[in-house]
């Protein structure tokens, strides 16, 4: 179960956020509303948010030092960026502060859906994107947990589904649809997420070559790796790490 906090004054950001965790998340646990600073402070010392999405629209403080202070309090929370409109300051401080994405209002339903998605499997849990209440407990089972605790031991290898089969001895046609089944999503891309959040933190958190980031979460081609990941943050690692750091970064520091 994940515990998610919403920090938001607009009724209709508030409102859409809960009609999609509640339609297609069965693991998500809403935490009380936040629409000021001093909420967003009390929820997140009383409770325990996994996942903040912040409203960076929000009227009494500046959002970016009420993200610092949230991230004080719970440092290994994730956080989703909510703007009304796009703004490159925005998404560079966004960034910078560790957000895993940046979205903006009237939302995408499926890049939102994908985001949350996102931050679930970041913190190591299963995402239970499109599951029905029915399947709870189905969703439970030991084989599931096998399945995503191989994949986030194993991620930096060469895995593929015959790999995974063959480790459960399960025909991996059988695997394939009970992945899909539990998950909401085929195994190539929940590794593919889960990669590419890993890659993250490591452009972030290292000052490592992007061709040995490629290696250590498993690419041997640093160009593929380069297409896959701005195939799903829609910015290159290159860019993604200097606006992390700023532009005062050298380039020359993050190629081979």
């Amino acid at each position: 179960m994940c515990y998610m906090m919403i920090v938001t004054n607009d009724k209709k950001v508030n409102a859409k956020i809960k009609d999609l965790v509640n339609t297609y998340f069965i693991n998500v646990f809403l935490l009380p509303d936040s629409t000021s600073y001093d909420d967003a402070i009390r929820v997140t010392n009383n409770y325990f948010p996994e996942i903040i999405l912040l409203d960076i629209t929000l009227k009494d403080a500046n959002p970016f030092d009420l993200q610092k202070k949230l991230q004080t309090i719970r440092p290994n929370c994730r956080f989703i960026t909510i703007d009304h409109e796009e703004n490159f300051s925005h998404i560079k401080q966004s960034v910078q502060l560790g957000s895993l994405d940046y979205l903006t209002f009237p939302f995408n339903e499926q890049e939102t859906l994908e985001s949350i998605h996102r931050a679930i499997i970041s913190l190591n849990q299963i995402s239970l994107l499109g599951k029905s209440t029915k399947d709870r407990v189905s969703t439970n089972n030991d084989m599931t947990y096998s399945m995503i605790d191989y994949i986030h031991t194993n991620y930096q290898n060469q895995l593929t589904l015959d790999k995974l089969a063959d480790y459960l001895h399960l025909n991996k046609y059988y695997v394939s649809n009970l992945f899909k089944k539990e998950t909401g999503m085929t195994f190539n891309n929940y590794l593919t997420d889960y990669r590419i959040e890993q890659a993250k933190v490591l452009l972030k958190e290292s000052t490592d070559l992007l061709a040995d980031i490629s290696h250590q979460v498993g690419y041997s081609d640093p160009a593929y790796f380069s297409r896959i990941f701005k195939k799903k943050t829609n910015m290159s690692p290159i860019s993604y790490r200097q606006l992390y750091y700023g532009d005062t970064r050298p380039i020359v520091s993050m190629m081979n």
